[in-house]
């Protein structure tokens, strides 16, 4: 239960699914030009806000296809209740949820993490 998500990608759209139900939670339209990859829209299957469903998959992407250590973003509506945030960080991104802010994470940098990149 580390990896909580399956990512596909089929049709120039990324489909990011949770990996113990296979349920897809977001779907990001893409546009290609080689060797940039941009992401056009996200839907998400989920009432969210439309910024938090962004940033997931931001994080996402990132975290599980670039294999690099980002921040992810936390839910607002728990503010800083520390328990809570680590709780829904580990249901959410597994052990790939190592720094969570509620502050904005698009644009953030991110790290090349070997022991993220060997890691099966």
């Amino acid at each position: 239960m580390e990896q909580k998500w399956d990512i596909y990608l089929y049709d120039s759209c990324l489909f990011f699914c949770l990996s113990w139900t296979g349920e897809v939670t977001y779907r990001a339209v893409l546009e290609t030009e080689v060797p940039r990859l941009r992401v056009v829209s996200v839907e998400s299957a989920h009432i969210l806000s439309d910024r938090l469903a962004v940033r997931q998959v931001d994080f996402l992407i990132k975290s599980h296809l670039l294999l690099a250590a980002a921040l992810h973003p936390l839910l607002p509506e728990l503010g800083q209740d520390a328990e809570k945030q680590a709780q829904f960080t580990f249901n959410c991104y597994g052990s790939r949820g190592l720094y969570g802010t509620l502050e904005e994470t698009l644009g953030t940098p991110y790290f090349w993490n070997r022991a993220l990149r060997t890691r099966g």
